[in-house]
């Protein structure tokens, strides 16, 4: 897998130690661009809730 860009086909066929990987380098680019991606509708909430998730797993 890329390390920038995933599929959804990707994401669901990942194993969970990867998926885990890959969901923290989201989080993590996230928050790096959060103020670019607002226009998208991302809430600094989601983010904090995505990061409770991802330690949860």
């Amino acid at each position: 897998m890329s390390p920038g860009y995933y599929t959804e086909r990707q994401l669901r066929r990942a194993p969970d130690n990867a998926l885990a990987r890959i969901s923290k380098n989201i989080h993590d680019q996230a928050t790096a661009h959060f103020t670019a991606l607002q226009d998208q509708g991302v809430t600094q909430q989601g983010l904090t809730e995505l990061a409770a998730a991802l330690t949860a797993f």
